[in-house]
Formats: structure tokens, C-alpha cells, sequence
């Protein structure tokens, strides 16, 4: 009984010792910005704030100092585990502008509320394109879509949190349209849970040429740091910004070329050092920024053939290399692509995830399409993927924007595919005009019998694509130089029949790097097709043959 009382006097001494939470925080020769970092009313101790440049630690009485330029004119927490910050139209509030002078100290505190996050779901998202055109508007568009299966799938749930990964808005209608970032952070707002973002090429400030970090004045004031880490449960979240801002020809009030180059700047480079130093190897990393890290060189063997690092961020990846478990999450090409960095099993996997764009090919197909869709370049529909943590288990998938979880895929018979492109007025229409004629020879090298499979998010070597015809099994081989037939009557082959140019970003894919095919034995047999991710997770198809081309997603 003795001890239990020692016990008991010494859990009220120390409690009585606790140091109490003060916002008083005394100056210090340097520093530039201070605060304090607190929940519930209590300090809290050993918290990470950064300027973007440098690194402090919060102290006993959770009181910071940074000895800072302001160069980035903002400052923001570092989230510890176990905890988030406030939640404001679905913008979290871990970061806070500095509003005075690189002479002036000034004081920017941040209070943050206790969270069990070590489960929790991730819903990753890309290539907005938000602008108040087109036709459905892209807004509507986007309500009806991946916005509004975010809020009536997800605003109901614990421990959400979204990750938009750049081309948010679409720079080159700012002006034209007024609509810019502070207008598409208002389209976020219904959501209830947090959305961290990336910026992407298209949400630099068109009017400044060649100063990528003023270019982001607009992107740092509205949205936040352009990157930024965060610990929710066992997992460390980092934000990078891996485009450099050239834009040609720009000035105020004329829109240069909005060219860019990829890659990681060396104030970034630092910063990025400096955080991975406190993280430990084993902790899994999830990197989200704007452009892939790989190159796409095609498949081989049934095997996707990796070109180069792109060299802009070999440095970044370099520093990447030093943890077991990695995956980038990505945007940009408005494909799915699915590709291995590099793979132990039970040992270290260092993965990218290239996410297909919410606005599928920039929110054109639903004009042309009926029933309506919205899918890219590749056929993948709309969509965002989905990570379920559970401590340092992740697993993933992704979902298309009004399909079931469990549809990943859509097969094409090719008989019909050729007799569509023979027959179709609107095929014959467009193969008509002289720039679209070879067109007509997209599937001459298709045999007859064969069928094609476009497996959205598939990963070689992780996942299996099954086909039986009649009970027996077929071979299975993968395709690289095809086009999604799907895509070219959902926007190429109805605007060129209209006589409207093809933007060329816009056009089908010649290369869908997850599009495989099976030979039939006949143009009228059933098909069983069976598709099994990493996880077990099962998606089906009977195909009855012959099935006509149509505009819908089955």
C-alpha cells in the first residue's frame, strides 16, 4: 500500500511542477519571429516551426524562437503526431502569414487540439483546372463529380484528410475569367475535413517572368507554404513544390509562354534536409507534389522500362533513398501510372502514384459524351485515390468518380472497335479532314478476335489480370503503342468532326501505359475477366461479345 501512495504524491508533485501555459514570450538577440504552441491550455514541448528555411523546437513551455529573414513572409507548425490544427473551410490552419518588416519581431502563436489519428484515410486528388468556363461549366462539373463524392463519401468520417496535388486553378484565366486561387479555395470550403496542396504548374502568377519564388506570392498569401511536412499517426506527410516558374515573355499585364522546369530549388533542398534529419529511417513517408519523378520510357516484357530520375529531382530522391517505405504521390500528366522506384519485399518499397486529373481531359469529354463522362487522355474516368492507414500499414486504391470501388477496369472488343471506326458518320466525318486521316489507322495492327483491357491503376508485378473463354485460360499480354478507344469517341473524334481543332495535351494518349489484351477464339464467345490488385481486392467482368463501342464507363 505504501507504494501505491508514493506513487500516487509523486503523479500530484509532478503535475504541480508542470510548467503552465504562458503567451509572454520573451525576445531573443536574432529572433525575428517567436510564439507558442499549445492545446487544451497546456504548452506543448518539442514541436517542430519552420520559416521554410529553418527548423526550431518549441521548448518546456512550448515558446519558440526562429532567427528568420521572412523570406517567405509566412511560418508554420510542423503537426506532431496526435494532434491537428483548427479547420477552416477545409483549410487547415497550420501556418500563418508574417505581417511585419524582416526588422520586426513579431509574435505568431498556434494552437492545436488533441487527435487518435494513427488510422485515418487519405484522398488524394489532382489537376483541378478550376477556371468558370467550359461547357457543362468545369465548376458544375467538378460539384457533380470528384468534389461532391468527397463530400456526401467522406465529410461524415473521422481522421480525413485530402491532398490536392497542383494545377488547382488555371493561370491563364485568372484575369480573363477572374477566377484565381482565393475563388477556388471557396469551392473547397464545403468540404469538413482538411485539404493540404501542392502547387502545380499552372498556379504561378501569369503576369511575372523568370522569378519563380515572387510567382508564388499569390499561392503563399492564399493557399500556404508552397511545402511543408506534417506526422499524422505513424506516418510523415510531406509537401514539396517541384516546378521552376520561367513563363517568357511576361509582364504585368501580359501572359508570358508558361513555361516551366521541373525540379527542387536549393533553399528547398535545405529545408527538405533539414526536416528528413528529425524523422526516423523507419517512419513511412508520403511526398506529394505536382510532376512525377520518373520518366515513362514504355513496357517491355510485359514490364514497365523506367528512363532516368528526372534530373531536377535526383538530388531530392537521393535523400528519399535513406527510408524503407516511401510513396510519392503525383499529378500533372492526368494519367494513372503506377511504378516502382525500387522494391525489397519485407524490406523497403520507394513507390511513385501518378493520379489521373479530376478534370479528366480538362473537362472536355462531357460536352461530346452521352451518357456524360469525364475521364483523361489514358481512358482512367475522373477520379482520386484512397490510402487507409493503420499505424504504418497503408494500402491503397483508386476510385473513379461515380463507379463502384470495385470497377477498375473496362474492356473493348476490337471487332466492333474497327467496325465503329468504319461505320460511325462522326468517325468518317473527322478521319475525312487531311490532319485527322491517319487516325483511321489506329488499331490496323489489332488481330481479329482481340480484345482490349484498360486497367486503370495497375501495378506490375503487384497486380493480376485473368481471362477465361469457355474455361480456359488466355494469354494476357501488355500493350504500350495503343490508344484508349474510349477516349478518342469521347473528345477526338467528335470535335474534329465538328471541325474544331485538337488541342494537342488534350489528345488520346498513343501510349495508355496500362492497357492490355487477350485473343478470342471467336467474335461471339463470353469472357470471364478477373482483376486482382496487391490487397486482394477483386474486380470483375463477364463480357458478352460481340459489345457494341459506347460512351459508357461498363
Amino acid at each position: 500500500m505504501q507504494k501505491y501512495i508514493i506513487l500516487f504524491l509523486s503523479i500530484i508533485v509532478l503535475a504541480s511542477c508542470q510548467n503552465k501555459l504562458s503567451f509572454d514570450v520573451a525576445d531573443k538577440s536574432g529572433a525575428t519571429i517567436k510564439g507558442v504552441v499549445y492545446s487544451e491550455g497546456r504548452p506543448l514541448a518539442g514541436v517542430s516551426v519552420s520559416d521554410g528555411d529553418d527548423i526550431t523546437q518549441t521548448d518546456a513551455n512550448g515558446h519558440y524562437w526562429l532567427n528568420s529573414a521572412k523570406r517567405n513572409r509566412l511560418v508554420f507548425v510542423i503537426m506532431p503526431s496526435g494532434y491537428e490544427a483548427k479547420v477552416e473551410n477545409a483549410a487547415s490552419q497550420f501556418w500563418a502569414i508574417c505581417t511585419q518588416s524582416p526588422e520586426v519581431t513579431e509574435q505568431i502563436d498556434f494552437e492545436l487540439f488533441p487527435k487518435n489519428n494513427d488510422r485515418h484515410t487519405v484522398v488524394a486528388f489532382t489537376d483541378t483546372h478550376l477556371a468558370n468556363r467550359n461547357s457543362p461549366l468545369d465548376l458544375e462539373q467538378f460539384k457533380n463529380g470528384v468534389l461532391g463524392e468527397l463530400i456526401d463519401s467522406y465529410n461524415d468520417k473521422e481522421n480525413v484528410i485530402g491532398f490536392n496535388l497542383g494545377d488547382f486553378t488555371w493561370e491563364l484565366y485568372w484575369y480573363a475569367n477572374n477566377y484565381g486561387l482565393t475563388e477556388g479555395m471557396n469551392e473547397l470550403a464545403p468540404l469538413n475535413f482538411p485539404i493540404f496542396q501542392a502547387m502545380g504548374n499552372h498556379d504561378y502568377d501569369p503576369y511575372i517572368e523568370g522569378d519563380d519564388f515572387e510567382a508564388e506570392w499569390h499561392w503563399r498569401r492564399i493557399v500556404g507554404p508552397t511545402y511543408f511536412s506534417m506526422n499524422i499517426g505513424q506516418v510523415h506527410y510531406i509537401v514539396l513544390d517541384n516546378v521552376l516558374w520561367l513563363n517568357t515573355g511576361a509582364s504585368q499585364g501580359v501572359i508570358g509562354s508558361r513555361n516551366y522546369n521541373t525540379g527542387i530549388d536549393a533553399p528547398q533542398l535545405e529545408w527538405l534536409k533539414k526536416n528528413l534529419a528529425l524523422v526516423d529511417p523507419n517512419t513511412p513517408l508520403i511526398v506529394g507534389f505536382h510532376i512525377p519523378v520518373l520518366n515513362f520510357a514504355g513496357v517491355a516484357d510485359n514490364q514497365y522500362v523506367n528512363d532516368e530520375i528526372v534530373e531536377g529531382m535526383r538530388a531530392a530522391i537521393a535523400e528519399f533513398r535513406k527510408f524503407n517505405t516511401v510513396h510519392f504521390i503525383t499529378g500533372h500528366t492526368h494519367n494513372n501510372r503506377n511504378t516502382t522506384i525500387d522494391y525489397q519485399q519485407g524490406a523497403y518499397e520507394r513507390r511513385e502514384h501518378n493520379i489521373a486529373a479530376a478534370s479528366g481531359t480538362w473537362w472536355w469529354t462531357a460536352r461530346y459524351t452521352d451518357p456524360s463522362i469525364n475521364i483523361g487522355a489514358d481512358g482512367s474516368p475522373a477520379g482520386y485515390k484512397v490510402f487507409e492507414i493503420d499505424g504504418k500499414d497503408i494500402k491503397w486504391h483508386y476510385k473513379s468518380a461515380g463507379l463502384p470501388k470495385e470497377q477498375q477496369f473496362i474492356a473493348f472488343d476490337m471487332n466492333e472497335v474497327k467496325r465503329f471506326w468504319e461505320t460511325d458518320p462522326a468517325a468518317i466525318a473527322a478521319f475525312a479532314h487531311e490532319d485527322f486521316a491517319e487516325r483511321r489507322n489506329d488499331y490496323i495492327a489489332i488481330g481479329e478476335n482481340e480484345v482490349l483491357i484498360n486497367v486503370w491503376a495497375f501495378e506490375q508485378g503487384f497486380w493480376t489480370i485473368k481471362v477465361t473463354e469457355d474455361g480456359a485460360e488466355l494469354p494476357v499480354d501488355a500493350m504500350w503503342a495503343i490508344r484508349c478507344p474510349l477516349h478518342t469517341i469521347a473528345y477526338d473524334i467528335p470535335r474534329r468532326a465538328a471541325g474544331s481543332a485538337l488541342t494537342s495535351s488534350f489528345v488520346s494518349r498513343p501510349n495508355v501505359p496500362h492497357m492490355y489484351r487477350v485473343k478470342a477464339s471467336s467474335p461471339t464467345s463470353i469472357l470471364q475477366i478477373t482483376v486482382e490488385d496487391r490487397f486482394g481486392n477483386v474486380s470483375t467482368s463477364t463480357m458478352i461479345r460481340p459489345k457494341a463501342l459506347t460512351t459508357r464507363l461498363e
